[in-house]
């Protein structure tokens, strides 16, 4: 595997600051800060800005420089109806394809996650979803709900430091393993409907118009 260039580093560590809150939206962000920050010129910074603005975590503004873009409520409604599309796809192939006692794996670790902190909660939510998409068996879906649930760390942040009731989330989770536990189609769409439609309507509310 090729070794991450400097653009990489910087990008990867401003994406995770953007996308984990840590740089709240509307704030400046510096070339020369970046490229200090890693010992470096400000070229590689300047790729990794690009290509944040690539990505849509960063805007460039004219004579003022990049600023950490805000979470539209636009952008985010498309996310969690791309998420929702996705999700559902992979429910049913997992329903169908899970190999028997996979999804009492799936159970136990949904079960264990309550005791953990905002930030590893969020990566254990995104394990169990990814989860189920590895019992549907189809390498191809599982990559863009990766990717979407990567890009959804950032609302999903915003919504857990505001007060995410976890063990409400667990317990959907635990229902929605034993929906595919029991080959239950039918129980297993509509509780990952409800997970996903939920979620997205709490965190919207918390949006301006």
């Amino acid at each position: 595997m090729a070794k991450p260039s400097l653009a990489d580093a910087i990008h990867q560590a401003a994406r995770e600051a953007i996308i984990w809150g840590d740089l709240a939206p509307g704030t400046p962000i510096s070339e020369g800060e970046l490229a200090a920050s890693h010992g470096t010129s400000k070229t590689p910074a300047r790729q990794a800005l690009a290509r944040l603005c690539d990505e849509g975590l960063v805007n460039l503004i004219p004579y003022r420089g990049y600023y950490v873009a805000p979470m539209g409520l636009r952008d985010a409604k498309e996310l969690y109806e791309t998420r929702l599309i996705l999700e559902l796809g992979v429910i049913d192939l997992a329903v169908r394809n899970a190999p028997e006692g996979a999804a009492r794996d799936l159970e136990l670790a949904a079960a264990g996650g309550e005791r953990s902190d905002a930030r590893a909660y969020l990566l254990a939510n995104a394990a169990f979803h990814l989860g189920i998409a590895r019992l549907g068996g189809n390498a191809r879906l599982e990559g863009l709900l990766r990717e979407c649930l990567d890009l959804m760390r950032r609302p999903m942040a915003l919504d857990s430091r505001l007060g995410l009731d976890k063990a409400a989330q667990i317990a959907e989770h635990v229902e929605i393993a034993r929906c595919i536990a029991r080959r239950d189609a039918v129980g297993a769409t509509a509780r990952m409907r409800e997970h996903i439609v939920s979620a997205g309507e709490r965190f919207l509310r918390l949006l301006p118009v």
